[in-house]
């Protein structure tokens, strides 16, 4: 499904991102450092910005799609920005309001950012009893991400619907959306209930339309539930849609993920060198990024591997490329990245490295690690997992063993 059009009043098309928030209005809440960015159907020689006091400096940030991405320092208290094209005199005026998220819950998204998921823990706690709508909301969305990350997909659903719910209640659509992609994001990739992913999805693209950064998000969410149904036609053009939105609100995770994802569909088709080209250069954008977290780089270091083994096994290169044990050795290493299925991913990866280059014993007890790394199996990894078992057992001459696996 397309993303709705930018919004539009008297002929100057206008989204804005990098809001701390997005209320019911809509109302952006300025970000901490008041710096908002503000893409403009318009050439960028024309556009200027001011406050209902006074003009307002800015500078573009790069040209795109018919118009320009435009930096904004916004002074604090202010409640309107004016977007003005001078010829024509056409006006967009966009609603401002101060920052109103509780103080933990930056702290605590900035600790379990880092890996530190005790420390946001500990925080989360000190809000549960909370009778604030808005507390309560953050402090059911935080331990979920928590309980997806360790593999706990059930509670995680649980809390992210009623957290989405409680966020909507309260006019945050920009809160309630990013929950809702969570939902989607258990159910689809984690739980593979696709049918009430698809019904999350269709219900936020009824409201996000003021949200622009939650509809470059929509289009992500929408392409990975492609590819995980094995619509790969859509898959791909949803995740270019997600990555051309993305960079035209300098929204830099999203575009890598939806790069990410996009690379991914085209090891699944076969097109393994046109997916390394460009997962190499992902992964060292990545690791060069500030805003990287740690478990974008090993999901993208895993993707890396992943295709790295696809092709040695493609083209029956001996020796092996070279690629893929070190990018999965580094996915593997990372111990920031808290996701379980990440480091049951990187594992198994590696069994299948070990077992292309020989080494059976070592990958059998990869195998076994993997086996081991998570509370609650996908079917997924229960599919790669015997057909893994079945080529080791193959390799270790047990045929009656490898013909079970393989069965099964």
């Amino acid at each position: 499904m397309p993303a709705s059009p930018p919004a539009t009043a008297r002929g100057l098309d206008v989204e804005l991102s990098a809001c701390a928030a997005v209320h019911d209005g809509p109302i952006c809440e300025l970000p901490a450092d008041g710096v908002l960015r503000v893409w403009v159907r318009a050439a960028p020689g024309v556009v200027t910005f001011a406050t209902p006091a006074a003009p307002l400096e800015s500078n573009v940030l790069h040209e795109s799609d018919g118009g320009a991405l435009h930096r904004v320092v916004v002074p604090a208290e202010t409640t309107e920005l004016r977007v003005i094209a001078r010829a024509g005199g056409a006006t967009t005026t966009l609603r401002l309001a101060p920052r109103s998220a509780p103080d933990w819950v930056a702290q605590a998204k900035a600790a379990r950012q880092k890996g530190d998921t005790e420390a946001a823990a500990v925080l989360v706690r000190a809000a549960e009893g909370s009778s604030d709508l808005v507390d309560r909301a953050f402090a059911l969305g935080m331990p979920a991400r928590l309980d997806l990350a360790a593999g706990r997909q059930e509670a995680s659903v649980a809390l992210l619907r009623e957290s989405a719910r409680l966020h909507r209640q309260a006019g945050r659509l920009s809160d309630a959306a990013d929950d809702s992609f969570a939902l989607a994001f258990a159910l689809n990739q984690r739980s593979h209930r696709y049918a009430e992913a698809r019904a999350v999805l269709d219900d936020v693209h009824e409201w996000v339309e003021p949200y622009p950064d939650g509809r470059a998000r929509e289009l992500y969410y929408r392409g990975t539930l492609a590819t995980e149904t094995g619509d790969a036609r859509s898959a791909l053009r949803l995740l270019g849609e997600a990555r051309a939105h993305a960079a035209r609100l300098g929204l830099g995770v999203l575009e890598r993920n939806a790069l990410n994802a996009y690379a991914l569909q085209l090891e699944l088709l076969g097109r393994i060198d046109e997916a390394l080209e460009r997962l190499r250069d992902l992964d060292a954008k990545a690791r060069d990024a500030a805003d990287a977290s740690p478990c974008e780089k090993v999901e993208i270091a895993i993707n890396l591997g992943y295709g790295a083994l696809l092709l040695d096994a493609q083209v029956e290169r001996k020796p092996p490329h070279g690629d893929a044990e070190p990018a999965l050795e580094r996915a593997l290493a990372d111990g920031a990245c808290k996701d379980a299925y990440l480091r049951t991913a990187a594992l198994g990866n590696l069994a299948l490295a070990a077992l292309q280059r020989g080494d059976v014993k070592v990958a059998r007890t990869r195998l076994a690690h993997a086996r081991e790394g998570v509370e609650k199996v996908r079917g997924i990894e229960v599919l790669f997992w015997h057909d893994l078992e079945g080529r080791i057992a193959l390799a270790e001459g047990d045929a009656a063993r490898a013909l079970a696996s393989f069965e099964e």
